[in-house]
């Protein structure tokens, strides 16, 4: 335990991505890399976008603290994910194409992709959320009040950046000269990290893959044995489709990471009709919804831990939550302030994932996994694209009326129907905020102690 007792302060790591100076803030329009058929079907490998425009809280009230909780920007690929695409893109050149097809171009792509950093453009999307995070609430930090944002992050390197790459874009946009600390990075080992989805030990992937690897199965195949026509014909042997459902879907990402890498549209996204992409992030939302969301048993425990310490920032008071073994971080008013008006915490998609269903956003009871659920709410690209975030804001209405809270995702305010009181406008008191948290306050109904049941592996992305 003696490591958990030990503060890790840490500044930006030495392979940090830089961030140009004079930088055109993109601010509330989603970039332009794609056309929306394609970019908001693409899951969590989406471009940063805006789910709407933004709508500021009623005249009435006015923003008293911001707790924000974003995913790290754009990255290469993962290690696994890279070496199932080259593995397809080698069976494409092995087999040969046709010169006229829309994989023509395979023949000669050189890979030049990295594997899991942080990308200059996902720099600039931190960047840009950092500088909205000023515009939008710069009555927070008048000139006299002397506060700047709290921020921390997981220790991975991409999240270390892309925290930091928030705080300049943030201190940029006020014009000022913002004194920010080293940035709190909580590590992996030893540590119960709110911001990690490591925590559940006995969360596993092997329900999202079955439910995925169905709808797939189901789904892919027409579209396997199209682009199989592509191909050399000396190679088809009885008419035999010689792409597999899995390279289509190797296929599919690829558009998403080369476009992100190059910052222009792909040729892999020129291989596909605007009709295939809703199947991809059908297929990418049930990896989310059955891996750490409502689909499964384990997953929504996992967020609550930061529900607990969100609940502790809006109430000000200490942190009650038995998941939460880190007690050095939450009892240390240099580690876990509560006098700050802005709080930005920086972590991976399947975390923030857990959180949202912890809190109980986007609820489904289930997705069927044969066909797609075009009613569904939880669509994963309007959840956790890169830098996607979360904010909750607490409000003050009617001349120092009851406190409120407000939620929104990627912009879009969040009906909180599970909220007694809720409003039209997605104001809901902060007393019964905190009462409809019963699942995060009694430890995930209680069920903490499963995740500790087998040991299994678990991934970040």
């Amino acid at each position: 335990m003696a490591a958990v007792s030990i503060l890790l302060y840490s500044i930006l790591i030495a392979h940090a991505v830089a961030v140009v100076p004079q930088i055109n803030f993109r601010l509330d329009t989603a970039p332009t890399l794609l056309p929306p058929s394609i970019a908001r079907n693409l899951g969590p490998y989406a471009p940063y976008f805006n789910a709407t425009t933004y709508v500021p809280p009623p005249s009435s009230c006015v923003v008293t603290q911001v707790n924000i909780l974003e995913r790290h920007g754009a990255r290469y690929p993962t290690q696994g994910t890279s070496d199932d695409a080259q593995a397809t893109i080698s069976k494409i050149k092995k087999i040969g194409v046709k010169v006229d097809s829309p994989l023509a171009f395979i023949a000669s792509y050189e890979w030049d992709l990295g594997v899991e950093d942080l990308l200059n453009f996902g720099a600039q999307e931190s960047y840009d959320a950092g500088a909205i995070a000023y515009q939008r609430y710069p009555s927070l930090f008048s000139t006299f009040s002397g506060q700047i944002p709290f921020v921390r992050s997981t220790s991975l390197p991409r999240c270390v950046n892309s925290a930091t790459n928030w705080t300049k874009g943030f201190e940029e946009a006020s014009g000022r000269s913002f004194t920010f600390p080293p940035l709190l990075q909580i590590p992996k080992k030893d540590y119960n990290n709110t911001l990690d989805n490591e925590n559940c030990l006995a969360c596993t992937d092997d329900i999202a893959i079955a439910n995925r690897d169905e709808f797939a199965n189901h789904n892919f195949v027409n579209l396997a044995s199209r682009l199989s026509a592509f191909l050399d014909p000396s190679y088809l042997m009885g008419g035999t489709r010689m792409l597999e459902v899995t390279d289509v879907i190797n296929l599919m990402e690829m558009c998403a990471f080369d476009t992100v890498a190059k910052e222009k549209k792909s040729p892999f996204c020129d291989i596909f009709e605007d009709g295939d992409w809703p199947m991809l992030e059908y297929y990418l939302d049930l990896n989310k919804f059955y891996g750490s969301g409502y689909g499964n048993p384990l997953g929504p425990i996992q967020g609550v831990g930061y529900i607990n310490e969100l609940l502790a920032r809006l109430t000000g008071n200490p942190v009650k939550d038995d998941t939460n073994t880190n007690r050095t971080l939450t009892s240390d008013p240099k580690t876990f302030p509560f006098d700050r008006p802005m709080y930005a915490n920086f972590s991976h998609d399947n975390q923030i994932t857990a959180i949202v269903s912890a809190m109980g956003l986007f609820h489904d009871a289930d997705l069927p996994t044969r066909t797609i659920d075009r009613e569904r709410t939880w669509v994963s690209s309007a959840i956790i694209p890169f830098a996607g975030r979360m904010v909750v804001e607490r409000l003050t209405c009617d001349a120092g009326g009851e406190a409120n809270v407000r939620v929104l995702v990627n912009d879009a305010v969040q009906s909180l129907d599970f909220c007694e009181g809720v409003t039209e406008d997605g104001l809901c008191t902060l007393a019964a905020f905190v009462e409809s948290q019963s699942f995060a306050t009694s430890g995930g109904d209680g069920n903490w102690d499963a995740c500790f049941a087998t040991p299994a592996k678990s991934h970040q992305t």
